[in-house]
């Protein structure tokens, strides 16, 4: 985003914690970068954390002085206070991007901070209506869908698309005959990887072809969850057809591969850019109705649409789309078209910077957080 609105012929300044492997990539187009090492405060060592922001501060308050037409954007909600007090010091407009539900509890730092903020974006309308529910006010905040390169998820032309796929199928030992279905994301209990087995059982089967290639690796839940998965696939008989890539560095290539992409989530994905990843492949997608996935699958793709938590519907919905090529042969082309039309990187930059305009022009004041409201919130 922050590289889009710099190309657009914005000058974009970062302020920054702990050094990462994207700084030197923000390098490239930011006109100044702070290093910041307190940037979340933190309740208890709240007054040694300011003065360690002293010398920072005074800093970016230049910076933001000599500055033309000054804006704070902060990318996430969990670093909004020292943006806040920025704002307040200078006078600067802020704005803040929701791409998480609101948290169970808020300390008072961050409730502050949230009063300060004078535009939030979401990245579905789901996740506005959480925020909305939470307490900020519905004129605060807009919804900016999230976007995908369609340069780099594109599909390719059928005779390497086959390529790619048989270089999976030999990586694999997996018969080129097999029809493949893909999962890529975190593997954590919430993702619903613990009901695609299940189905994946029900629909051997009917499709006796059919592998499933797992993408990512268990973060949250830990290493154990993986094992804990694999050893499903062993008591559903299902092991030798299900197999655990770990994290790959280039998911357009699995999506090329693949005649499914399956995201079977139990929680409510705020957005669920894998959807339109591979859809920008031209690899159609099977998703829980659930969070912002159904906000993608409109129209035609909502047929790809299906109850989380259950098995039973989740290998209905994949075995009606199975045959797809033959009975949709458009479809693949369909899906890619959808997300030229409606999710592209450059589409939400434009969005984005017309809505960050708007926050320089007219601030909206009705934006107070009801402490009520903080302390009933339920995830």
């Amino acid at each position: 985003m922050c590289q889009g609105l710099a190309s657009a012929g914005h000058s974009v300044s970062l302020m920054h914690g702990n050094f990462g492997d994207l700084v030197d990539r923000y390098s490239s187009f930011c006109q100044q970068i702070f290093s910041v090492p307190s940037l979340a405060l933190s309740r208890k060592t709240l007054l040694k954390s300011l003065l360690n922001l002293l010398p920072d501060l005074f800093k970016i308050r230049h910076q933001i002085a000599t500055t033309d037409s000054p804006l704070l954007y902060c990318n996430q909600i969990y670093d909004i206070p020292l943006p806040a007090l920025l704002a307040t010091l200078t006078g600067t407009p802020f704005a803040c991007h929701l791409r998480l539900p609101p948290p169970q509890n808020l300390n008072p730092i961050y409730q502050q901070a949230i009063q300060r903020v004078d535009r939030f974006f979401t990245v579905s309308e789901h996740t506005r209506q959480q925020w909305i529910d939470f307490g900020i006010s519905p004129a605060k905040i807009v919804t900016i869908h999230n976007g995908t390169n369609p340069d780099k998820f594109a599909p390719d032309d059928p005779a390497k698309r086959e390529l790619l796929r048989q270089k999976f199928l030999q990586t694999w030992n997996i018969p080129s005959s097999a029809k493949i279905l893909a999962y890529t994301g975190r593997l954590d209990r919430r993702k619903g990887i613990e009901v695609l087995l299940p189905a994946i059982a029900q629909l051997r089967e009917r499709f006796p072809d059919l592998h499933l290639l797992i993408a990512g690796k268990a973060l949250l839940d830990g290493p154990q969850y993986q094992a804990k998965l694999e050893q499903q696939t062993i008591d559903l008989g299902i092991s030798d057809i299900v197999h655990f890539l770990g994290h790959i560095s280039n998911p357009s290539q699995l999506y090329a591969a693949s005649h499914l992409t399956v995201i079977p989530s139990l929680w409510p994905e705020p957005f669920g850019k894998v959807v339109i990843e591979s859809m920008a492949c031209g690899t159609p997608v099977v998703a829980s109705r659930t969070g912002g996935i159904p906000e993608i699958l409109t129209g035609e793709f909502a047929m790809g649409l299906c109850e989380p938590k259950n098995a039973d519907r989740l290998a209905e919905t994949i075995a009606q789309l199975m045959d797809w090529p033959t009975t949709h042969p458009e479809l693949g082309q369909r899906s890619r078209h959808h997300v030229l039309q409606n999710f592209t990187l450059a589409t939400a930059i434009q969005r984005l910077e017309t809505e960050l305009d708007h926050t320089l022009q007219r601030r909206v004041t009705d934006y107070t957080v009801p402490h009520s409201a903080v302390a009933n919130y339920k995830s």
